[in-house]
């Protein structure tokens, strides 16, 4: 901020311009001062200085007339610099000054040089630049939208994931950083926010420490998926209870069952009130009724699905199968139900995956993405 506004702050009512001590001339030369940021190297920055004019005047005119002068001359006077930019210790700066006649009418003071003039300035002061690793303490988060980004790092650099998606500790990927802004260079943004030049605009980086959200059954451990069919298959055994329990006289029975397919989908809508990923385990039945025996398929499905960074899974309680019920009320019934031939005569699930395909994965995608997306009988 610059320092002539901290000298007064009117209530109302015009400044007062007189009360200078005397009638010297204004030396902009003498007292607009130039500021150097960045390093030395071409990585220099220049800019106006206005804090001696500003002392200056506070030293020679009272608090009104000091604080008026110095908003005059701020506001009045063009100063451009040539270069401004790229700079190194030793080179010369032109400074150049452009103003209208009569900006400080009213007052008692005068701009020594006039509209036009120029002086050379010599850049000195700018350090010798320190080189900076832009990955140090950088970490991986995982996002709603399913996917991997660096937490950590430098404000307004933007770093970039070879691979953001089915990320496993132990693996490398490599890391880029990038400048997005205003056109410059990443060196350049860095020099000019932070003094400092990158010693690298990548890295490669071993991934540890995650907790996973698989988003295909690749991703999901042997030991992880064998825990899953555990939890699957003692549901599709309450089925087959409340089959035989409800309906077993009527010559409904589930005869056998085996694991067919595993299904992924993760949640791409940015929001993190809807679960990370399902996961879908798909069982193949052969069942009869009074239509005869059919195959058929049920699922389970498990919601936000995790593997820490040690191995170990984790889900939400309570997996979802699909709708419907066996009872002596209402036979069998259910949005999932369907039909053997026989009116009213049927079972709980889904005659082909097409189906499963169809209530499942269809309606949702590209809200949720799906692993493996092509599910065939």
């Amino acid at each position: 901020m610059k320092k002539c506004m901290k000298l007064l702050i009117c209530a109302g009512g015009a400044l007062l311009l007189a009360g200078c001590s005397s009638k010297e001339k204004i030396d902009l030369e003498e007292l607009i001062t130039l500021e150097y940021t960045g390093a030395d190297g071409g990585y220099g920055y220049a800019s106006c200085d206005y804090e001696q004019l500003e002392d200056w005047l506070a030293d020679n005119c009272s608090e009104e007339a000091a604080l008026s002068l110095a908003i005059a001359v701020e506001d009045g006077v063009d100063v451009s610099l040539s270069p401004d930019e790229g700079l190194s210790n030793g080179d010369e700066i032109t400074v150049t000054i452009l103003y209208d006649d009569g900006i400080l009418d009213g007052y008692d003071y005068q701009l020594t040089q006039d509209s036009g003039d120029s002086w050379k300035v010599t850049v000195e002061g700018l350090e010798e630049p320190k080189k900076v690793d832009l990955f140090e303490g950088i970490s991986l988060e995982y996002g709603s939208d399913g996917s991997y980004a660096v937490v950590g790092g430098y404000d307004n650099i933007t770093y970039t994931l070879s691979k953001d998606r089915g990320i496993r500790n132990g693996d490398t990927i490599t890391i880029t950083a990038s400048y997005e802004g205003d056109g410059a260079s990443l060196e350049e943004f860095c020099i000019r926010s932070y003094g400092v030049i990158p010693e690298s605009d990548t890295c490669e980086y071993t991934v540890e420490g995650l907790d996973i959200y698989p988003a295909s059954p690749e991703e999901i451990p042997d030991e992880g998926l064998n825990e899953l069919k555990q939890e699957a298959e003692s549901c599709i055994e309450d089925m087959k209870q409340q089959m035989t329990d409800s309906l077993g006289t009527d010559g409904y029975s589930v005869n056998n069952y085996d694991y067919d397919s595993c299904v992924v989908a993760t949640n791409t809508t940015g929001t993190t009130a809807a679960p990370r990923n399902e996961v879908y385990l798909i069982y193949k039945i052969n069942a009869s009724n009074p239509d005869g025996t059919f195959d058929y398929y049920y699922s389970v499905m498990f919601s936000n699905v995790m593997v820490d960074s040690n191995g170990k899974l984790s889900y939400d309680p309570n997996p979802w199968m699909p709708d419907g019920s066996y009872s002596y009320w209402s036979g069998v019934s259910g949005e999932n139900y369907f039909c053997t031939g026989t009116e009213g005569v049927g079972f709980i699930g889904f005659e082909s995956l097409q189906d499963f395909r169809d209530y499942y994965i269809t309606p949702y995608e590209g809200e949720w993405t799906f692993s493996p997306d092509n599910l065939i009988d």
